[in-house]
């Protein structure tokens, strides 16, 4: 949990802002509420902020924790990390901690050597607003599939994508998809 702490909290920004100076300030009891939380199972997301930011050239819209949920979300999700990691393609790149771009970049250029004839065409594409578009009801089966403990899934329920009004988001429906992209993609929930 001190991990998640100051993994929240890095960052002078952070540590100057009114929430970060009052979790410093009550370091060890906002440790021992959120460690009491989880070991519980009450731990749950108390709301969120939308937001719009342009990133890339690309508006998206984000929705913001406060601090101390960021800590809770944190801490579960390192847990949970190291369960479904193990379970990804080992081309399997985009957010994942020391992996990234460059990693996939070097798989590409060895196969590209490799194979020039099997390579010469490739596929470029782009899902509109795919995390909007991941069916929630999907995700949380293969969650089921992986993880057997009430609690933890319990906590995990709560983690879902909300509207501006706070109602959880549905999906819209994506032309010519047959399978929603939470299948394709979590496929390692599936297996195993």
């Amino acid at each position: 949990m001190s991990d998640s702490f100051d993994q929240v909290l890095r960052g002078t920004k952070r540590k100057k802002s009114r929430q970060g100076r009052n979790l410093l300030a009550h370091r060890d009891e906002v440790i021992a509420k959120l460690s009491a939380d989880i070991a519980s199972g009450t731990f749950a997301v108390s709301g969120y902020r939308d937001r719009e930011i342009v990133e890339g050239g690309k508006l998206r819209k984000i929705q913001v924790l406060t601090m101390y949920d960021r800590i809770g979300v944190h801490a579960i999700m390192a847990v949970v990390d190291k369960h479904i990691r193990r379970r990804f393609i080992r081309t399997t790149s985009a957010s994942i901690k020391e992996r990234g771009m460059h990693d996939l970049l070097q798989y590409i250029r060895r196969d590209l050597k490799d194979d020039p004839e099997g390579t010469q065409f490739c596929y470029k594409f782009d899902i509109r607003k795919f995390y909007e578009s991941v069916d929630q009801d999907v995700l949380k089966q293969c969650v089921r599939r992986v993880f057997k403990d009430g609690r933890l899934i319990q906590m995990l329920d709560g983690f879902h994508y909300n509207d501006a009004g706070g109602n959880q988001h549905r999906p819209q429906k994506l032309a010519g998809v047959r399978k929603p992209p939470a299948v394709c993609l979590l496929r390692p929930l599936f297996e195993g």
